[in-house]
């Protein structure tokens, strides 16, 4: 069926700056928006906003794979679920409107791994697509490759490079988009194009074809 099991990550890194931060919230509250009222079976839909511990104490707690070690998702590593999965749009729509920008670092394989771990509240038989929007390199993209690949296994994995600083990364991006890449990848150059209709239109229609 049409049904879509929805997950946005939105980066609310430090490097985007007060005015990508503002840019990158406006994309995400809009590409939101076009997914109302899109019939019964629809979309369900979740929004997580992540950065990144800010301490070397917490990178180690939030990054260690040791026994015990049992960080604050939310405190200590900057990874914050604004709406767990809901056929609500406004209810999530909502939820975007009021987050705050945490500023930290990037911390992208825990949002990947986040994700992964919601898919199982998903609906049996939906498409799962998860969204990444973001501009900074991850602190481990040795990490956020393991954490893709896995997240793949479940999901379609599509990514949305904003900005100049992230093109350093675009190779890895191909590599840890579903294939083809090139239907999986939606780069935006720069800040002030990422809440264009055009840019909205091109990731509604990248992430739903079968909404639309």
């Amino acid at each position: 069926g049409s049904a879509v099991d929805l997950i946005v990550l939105l980066d609310g890194s430090g490097s985007l700056g007060r005015y990508g931060w503002k840019q990158s919230k406006d994309m995400a509250i809009k590409f939101i928006q076009s997914m109302k009222g899109s019939g019964k079976d629809g979309v369900n839909m979740a929004l997580l906003l992540f950065s990144g511990p800010l301490t070397a104490n917490t990178l180690d707690a939030c990054t260690s794979s040791r026994a015990g070690v049992m960080p604050d998702v939310e405190k200590d590593c900057g990874i914050k679920w604004l709406s767990r999965f809901t056929k609500d749009i406004a209810k999530v729509e909502e939820s975007a409107r009021k987050a705050t920008w945490p500023a930290g670092t990037t911390l992208t394989s825990m949002a990947l791994a986040e994700a992964r771990a919601e898919l199982s509240n998903g609906r049996p038989g939906a498409n799962s697509v998860v969204v990444v929007i973001t501009d900074g390199k991850p602190m481990s993209d040795i990490k956020t490759s393991q954490a893709a690949k896995a997240l793949s296994k479940d999901s379609r994995l599509v990514w949305v490079p904003v900005g100049r600083a992230i093109q350093a990364s675009m190779k890895n991006i191909r590599r840890w988009a579903s294939r083809p890449w090139q239907d999986n990848v939606v780069t935006i150059p720069d800040f002030s194009m990422l809440a264009l209709p055009t840019m909205i239109n091109r990731l509604v229609a990248t992430t739903c074809p079968k909404v639309l």
